[in-house]
């Protein structure tokens, strides 16, 4: 379980996080590009300054 896991400025590209409970995590200047988070639980978690490009957001939609 990572809810309200500190991942700041962790190197997470291309991690498959599909359907992890992330509430809360901080991911604050994080790599998260092309990192799959489709369906994953992200309310309340810190994405400032964190890298999404690519990644499958939990929607399913791809940021650009």
């Amino acid at each position: 379980m990572l809810d309200s896991a500190d991942l700041s400025n962790a190197s997470l590209k291309r991690a498959n996080l599909r359907m992890a409970n992330l509430r809360g995590a901080n991911f604050r200047d994080a790599d998260l590009r092309y990192a799959n988070l489709s369906d994953t639980n992200l309310s309340e978690a810190n994405l400032k300054g964190a890298r999404l490009k690519g990644a499958i957001l939990p929607d399913g939609s791809q940021h650009d």
